[in-house]
């Protein structure tokens, strides 16, 4: 009778268990020097991709428009500044450090809205309102009607129309030096509109 092994597994046994340490041994030395599991750079990769995706998504923030005026007459610094587009006549005064003791309220509209290269003049108490220079009673041109255009001094019914249609077809105005681009307004024409517009928002 043949002899047959009682244990098979001494001669393969030894060569398996051998190359799964090998194995083992390969694997734990590529864990201790990337310090990531397999695909873990790749993951890392799309988070970030993915994270410069939702940043690019966020809006940009919006940066309010600015105007500049010029306030003279009865507040303690004289000058031009540089307002946030939303600003009113009260803001023009805070910034010119407040009214004197001589300022009329009565003349004046602190809660009136302000207009790019505007002209305030605050007035004092018993100064005639014509005599000054004053601005807080102009008319916007970017709101003004058809009707309202042709009250102003030299303006009658064409140019009036030209003007709303260059309105219409350029967008708001945003300079008064605009008005002389229209036909029929020249520079002395302009010269008196000065003083009898602006431009609001």
């Amino acid at each position: 009778m043949e002899h047959v092994s009682a244990r098979p597994w001494a001669q393969f046994g030894l060569p398996i268990v051998a190359a799964i340490v090998a194995g083992l041994v390969v694997f734990g030395g590529w864990w201790s020097t990337s310090g990531q599991p397999p695909g873990g750079a790749a993951d890392q990769e799309f988070m970030v991709a993915d994270g410069f995706e939702e940043a690019a998504d966020e809006p940009a923030a919006t940066v309010e428009a600015a105007l500049t005026i010029f306030i003279t007459g009865e507040v303690a610094n004289q000058n031009m500044y540089t307002l946030p587009a939303s600003a009113r006549v009260g803001d023009a005064v805070e910034a010119a450090g407040g009214l004197t003791t001589q300022a009329d309220l009565e003349q004046i509209n602190l809660a009136q809205r302000l207009g790019d290269e505007q002209h305030i003049h605050i007035p004092a108490y018993g100064a005639a309102t014509s005599a000054a220079p004053s601005s807080l009673a102009t008319l916007d041109l970017n709101s003004a009607s058809l009707a309202d255009l042709t009250k102003l001094e030299g303006i009658g019914e064409t140019l009036a129309e030209r003007i709303v249609a260059f309105r219409d077809e350029q967008g708001p105005f945003t300079s008064l030096d605009q008005l002389g681009e229209i036909a029929g307004i020249k520079a002395s024409l302009l010269e008196k509109l000065a003083a009898q517009v602006r431009v609001g928002q």
